[in-house]
């Protein structure tokens, strides 16, 4: 089950009615709740207040997703696919040399994703601005050519409008 899109979540004394269609999350005594289409509840978190406006406060901090370690890029690569990149919130990438990176593909090209891409072997790599190595659902947005050093990355998003992964911010 995934949910696209949650706006607000506020305090409630009663469960809500199982929908016909979509998600229902909820918040009650501090627990968040969520539930799908004829299903029982599925998911819970503990440790979260909310306020009046819907906003949340979790206190036992949140995961995101997973590191993920893919084989050693051995060449320039075009189309990166990595397994369980919808799970993966750390990409650990590293080369045999100084190598770049055209594309990434993403698990599917009409829903966000976040990604932050750590090098952390010894050699550099370019992730490729726009690169038509790349098919385009795959490529890289970023203003131009970044190389990542040995222990440094980049904060990544894919945009599912214009299909395209797209900087979220550099750590250099």
């Amino acid at each position: 089950m995934k949910i696209e899109t949650l706006l607000f979540l506020k305090e409630t004394d009663t469960e809500p009615a199982n929908p016909a269609s979509g998600v229902v999350a909820y918040v009650k005594e501090g627990v968040i709740f969520v539930k799908g289409p004829g299903e029982q509840l599925t998911k819970t978190v503990s440790g979260v207040e909310s306020g009046p406006n819907g906003e949340l406060s979790i206190e036992s901090g949140l995961i995101l997703g997973d590191a993920n370690t893919p084989p050693s890029l051995a060449a320039n690569t075009d189309d990166l696919a990595v397994t369980d990149i919808e799970k993966t919130i750390v990409l650990r990438l590293s080369a045999s040399g100084n190598y770049s990176l055209s594309g990434l593909a993403p698990a599917n090209d009409n829903f966000a994703y976040m990604v932050y891409i750590s090098n952390v072997g010894t050699s550099n790599i370019t992730i490729k601005n726009n690169s038509a190595s790349s098919i385009a659902a795959n490529r890289f947005l970023l203003g131009g050519n970044k190389t990542l050093q040995s222990d440094e990355g980049v904060l990544l998003f894919y945009d599912p409008v214009s299909k395209r992964w797209r900087g979220a911010g550099i750590l250099i």
